[in-house]
Protein backbone atom coordinates (compact mmCIF):
# COMPACT_ATOMS: atom_id res chain seq x y z
CA UNK A 1 0.00 0.00 0.00
CA UNK A 2 2.95 2.49 0.85
CA UNK A 3 4.05 2.64 -2.69
CA UNK A 4 0.41 2.24 -4.64
CA UNK A 5 -0.26 4.88 -7.07
CA UNK A 6 -3.62 6.52 -6.62
CA UNK A 7 -5.11 4.93 -9.52
CA UNK A 8 -4.66 1.58 -8.11
CA UNK A 9 -7.26 1.78 -5.20
CA UNK A 10 -9.46 2.25 -7.78
CA UNK A 11 -8.10 -1.37 -9.65
CA UNK A 12 -6.62 0.29 -12.57
CA UNK A 13 -3.14 0.83 -13.63
CA UNK A 14 -0.46 1.33 -16.35
CA UNK A 15 3.04 2.39 -16.81
CA UNK A 16 2.80 5.16 -15.24
CA UNK A 17 1.55 3.56 -12.18
CA UNK A 18 4.85 2.23 -11.84
CA UNK A 19 6.71 5.50 -12.22
CA UNK A 20 4.66 6.47 -9.50
CA UNK A 21 6.46 4.21 -7.35
CA UNK A 22 9.90 5.08 -8.89
CA UNK A 23 8.88 8.44 -7.54
CA UNK A 24 8.18 7.41 -4.58
CA UNK A 25 11.45 5.69 -4.08
CA UNK A 26 13.47 8.31 -5.22
CA UNK A 27 11.84 11.07 -2.96
CA UNK A 28 12.90 8.72 0.04
CA UNK A 29 16.05 8.14 -1.07
CA UNK A 30 17.22 11.60 -1.43
CA UNK A 31 14.92 12.65 1.83
CA UNK A 32 16.04 9.62 3.65
CA UNK A 33 12.77 8.56 5.31
CA UNK A 34 9.40 7.65 3.87
CA UNK A 35 6.67 10.07 2.19
CA UNK A 36 3.86 7.41 4.11
CA UNK A 37 4.79 6.89 7.44
CA UNK A 38 1.08 5.54 9.00
CA UNK A 39 1.58 2.89 11.14
CA UNK A 40 -1.35 1.00 9.67
CA UNK A 41 -3.03 0.25 6.41
CA UNK A 42 -5.60 2.67 7.64
CA UNK A 43 -3.36 5.86 8.40
CA UNK A 44 -1.75 4.84 5.14
CA UNK A 45 -4.84 4.97 2.78
CA UNK A 46 -5.70 7.97 4.83
CA UNK A 47 -2.72 9.54 3.95
CA UNK A 48 -2.78 8.59 0.41
CA UNK A 49 -6.22 10.22 -0.09
CA UNK A 50 -4.25 13.66 0.66
CA UNK A 51 -2.40 14.66 -2.63
CA UNK A 52 -1.11 18.10 -1.11
CA UNK A 53 0.81 15.29 1.32
CA UNK A 54 3.19 14.78 -1.16
CA UNK A 55 3.61 18.55 -2.77
CA UNK A 56 4.37 19.58 0.62
CA UNK A 57 7.06 16.98 1.58
CA UNK A 58 8.59 17.54 -1.68
CA UNK A 59 9.43 21.15 -1.62
CA UNK A 60 11.23 20.77 1.84
CA UNK A 61 13.58 18.58 0.14
CA UNK A 62 16.94 20.25 0.18
CA UNK A 63 17.86 19.32 -3.68
CA UNK A 64 17.37 21.59 -7.31
CA UNK A 65 14.28 22.85 -8.27
CA UNK A 66 14.37 20.99 -11.51
CA UNK A 67 14.78 17.81 -9.20
CA UNK A 68 12.07 19.07 -7.20
CA UNK A 69 10.12 19.29 -10.55
CA UNK A 70 10.87 15.50 -11.84
CA UNK A 71 9.49 14.01 -8.57
CA UNK A 72 6.80 16.00 -8.15
CA UNK A 73 5.71 14.85 -11.81
CA UNK A 74 6.39 11.24 -11.22
CA UNK A 75 4.46 11.62 -7.80
CA UNK A 76 1.58 13.59 -9.76
CA UNK A 77 -2.12 12.28 -8.81
CA UNK A 78 -3.10 12.10 -12.28
CA UNK A 79 -1.91 9.56 -13.97
CA UNK A 80 -2.09 12.07 -17.22
CA UNK A 81 0.12 14.30 -15.71
CA UNK A 82 3.15 11.93 -14.96
CA UNK A 83 5.69 10.63 -17.31
CA UNK A 84 4.22 8.36 -20.07
CA UNK A 85 7.28 5.78 -19.40
CA UNK A 86 10.41 4.91 -17.49
CA UNK A 87 12.17 5.74 -20.93
CA UNK A 88 10.80 9.54 -20.68
CA UNK A 89 11.70 9.60 -16.74
CA UNK A 90 15.19 8.01 -17.61
CA UNK A 91 15.76 10.93 -20.47
CA UNK A 92 14.50 13.33 -17.91
CA UNK A 93 16.88 12.28 -15.09
CA UNK A 94 19.81 12.35 -17.74
CA UNK A 95 19.31 16.06 -18.48
CA UNK A 96 19.17 16.92 -15.04
CA UNK A 97 22.32 15.08 -14.29
CA UNK A 98 23.73 17.07 -17.63
CA UNK A 99 22.68 20.21 -16.30
CA UNK A 100 20.54 20.57 -19.13
CA UNK A 101 16.79 22.29 -18.73
CA UNK A 102 13.92 19.85 -17.71
CA UNK A 103 11.32 19.60 -19.72
CA UNK A 104 9.17 19.00 -16.70
CA UNK A 105 9.89 22.82 -16.06
CA UNK A 106 10.38 25.95 -18.11
CA UNK A 107 13.49 27.98 -17.18
CA UNK A 108 14.39 31.39 -17.98
CA UNK A 109 16.77 32.83 -20.69
CA UNK A 110 19.17 33.82 -17.16
CA UNK A 111 18.84 30.40 -16.57
CA UNK A 112 19.61 28.71 -19.19
CA UNK A 113 22.59 31.11 -20.22
CA UNK A 114 23.84 30.23 -16.62
CA UNK A 115 23.99 26.53 -17.01
CA UNK A 116 25.47 27.20 -20.47
CA UNK A 117 27.98 29.37 -18.64
CA UNK A 118 28.76 26.07 -16.11
CA UNK A 119 28.68 23.93 -19.16
CA UNK A 120 31.43 25.95 -20.89
CA UNK A 121 33.55 27.42 -19.15
CA UNK A 122 36.41 28.02 -21.00
CA UNK A 123 34.21 29.73 -23.50
CA UNK A 124 31.84 31.61 -20.62
CA UNK A 125 35.06 32.99 -19.58
CA UNK A 126 37.13 34.36 -21.99
CA UNK A 127 33.32 35.59 -23.29
CA UNK A 128 33.70 37.16 -19.66
CA UNK A 129 37.24 39.05 -20.52
CA UNK A 130 36.24 39.83 -23.99
CA UNK A 131 32.69 41.77 -22.65
CA UNK A 132 34.83 43.33 -19.86
CA UNK A 133 37.17 44.76 -21.89
CA UNK A 134 34.45 46.29 -24.45
CA UNK A 135 32.96 47.89 -21.21
CA UNK A 136 36.24 48.96 -19.99
CA UNK A 137 37.70 50.62 -23.50
CA UNK A 138 34.84 53.30 -23.60
CA UNK A 139 35.68 54.49 -20.56
CA UNK A 140 39.28 54.09 -20.89
CA UNK A 141 39.07 56.37 -23.97
CA UNK A 142 36.40 58.42 -22.11
CA UNK A 143 39.05 58.86 -19.55
CA UNK A 144 41.58 59.85 -21.78
CA UNK A 145 39.45 62.49 -23.97
CA UNK A 146 38.70 64.42 -20.75
CA UNK A 147 42.18 64.26 -19.47
CA UNK A 148 43.34 66.04 -22.63
CA UNK A 149 40.62 68.35 -22.76
CA UNK A 150 41.50 69.42 -18.85
CA UNK A 151 45.15 70.00 -20.42
CA UNK A 152 44.27 71.76 -23.71
CA UNK A 153 41.83 73.98 -21.07
CA UNK A 154 44.85 74.53 -18.43
CA UNK A 155 47.34 75.21 -21.39
CA UNK A 156 44.68 77.80 -22.77
CA UNK A 157 44.32 79.52 -19.27
CA UNK A 158 48.36 79.35 -19.20
CA UNK A 159 48.73 81.16 -22.65
CA UNK A 160 45.90 83.56 -21.85
CA UNK A 161 47.62 84.66 -18.04
CA UNK A 162 50.77 84.67 -20.23
CA UNK A 163 49.75 87.10 -22.92
CA UNK A 164 48.17 89.28 -20.05
CA UNK A 165 51.77 88.97 -17.97
CA UNK A 166 53.64 90.35 -21.25
CA UNK A 167 50.98 92.93 -21.82
CA UNK A 168 51.09 94.53 -17.87
CA UNK A 169 55.11 94.30 -18.29
CA UNK A 170 55.11 95.77 -22.06
CA UNK A 171 53.02 98.47 -20.61
CA UNK A 172 55.08 98.62 -17.61
CA UNK A 173 58.12 99.38 -20.32
CA UNK A 174 56.21 101.69 -22.13
CA UNK A 175 55.51 103.62 -18.84
CA UNK A 176 58.99 104.15 -17.85
CA UNK A 177 60.60 104.72 -21.36
CA UNK A 178 57.70 107.78 -21.64
CA UNK A 179 58.35 108.46 -18.25
CA UNK A 180 62.72 108.62 -19.17
CA UNK A 181 61.91 110.34 -22.43
CA UNK A 182 59.13 113.04 -20.85
CA UNK A 183 62.22 113.81 -18.24
CA UNK A 184 65.60 113.83 -20.50
CA UNK A 185 63.04 116.23 -22.82
CA UNK A 186 62.54 118.68 -20.01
Amino acid sequence: LQYMAPEQLDGKSDSRTDIYGVGLTLYELLACQPAYDGETYRDLFQQKQNPGHLIRLISKLNVPRDLQTVIQKTLDWDPEKRYASAKELSDELSRFLGDRPVLARRITVWEQVWRWCRRNRAIAGLGAAVSCLLLLLPIVLGWGVVSEHRQRALAEEQRVRAERTTQVVLDGFDDLFRSYLENEIS
